[in-house]
């Protein structure tokens, strides 16, 4: 199909092609800019709950087994406790879908620990360690590794004994 309006060297025409041309252009220029995607969650980025609850099972498992953190009397004893193992994962799984940007499936806080609970910075590092070896055991891109690795690095003044 053939479309005219004319003869481009109509004078009136090519005065009213220019002017249409500029406001088309004037349009563009005014026009918000196209929104860009926005970047996806951590939570979204590293698969959602599946993914985390898997990985926190295998972590808990980890921490639970570790013989540094075992080492510590208070640590051995919570983790020679009934249904504590358990009771970690579900826990853990519900703060990680939180923190990473996830839904929250129940409330979970990190509050200030009792002292009577909290360990020193090398216990704190074997955790950090356990945490590098899950998270990579999951195939988590590297990205997502070094997100979730400073996430919980962002607890460290809350668990570990200062002084």
């Amino acid at each position: 199909m053939k479309c005219s309006i004319g003869s481009a060297t109509n004078p009136a025409r090519v005065l009213l092609l220019s002017a249409i041309a500029l406001l088309l252009a004037g349009l563009l220029l005014l026009s918000p800019p196209a929104k860009s995607q926005p970047e996806r969650t951590l939570f979204e980025r590293i698969g959602g709950v599946y993914p985390i609850a898997l990985t926190v099972n295998d972590l808990v498992d980890r921490l639970y087994l570790n013989e540094t953190l075992n080492a510590n009397p208070k640590m051995k004893k919570v983790h020679e406790s009934i249904g504590s193992r358990e009771s970690a994962k579900v826990a853990l799984t519900a703060w990680a879908v939180q923190y990473t940007g996830g839904p929250v499936l129940f409330p979970v806080q990190i509050g200030e620990v009792d002292d009577s609970l909290k360990i020193t910075d090398g216990e704190f590092d074997v955790i950090l360690d356990e945490c590098a070896v899950s998270f990579n055991n999951a195939n988590f891109p590297q990205r997502e590794v070094g997100e979730l690795l400073q996430l919980v690095e962002g607890f460290r003044s809350r668990v570990v004994i200062q002084g």
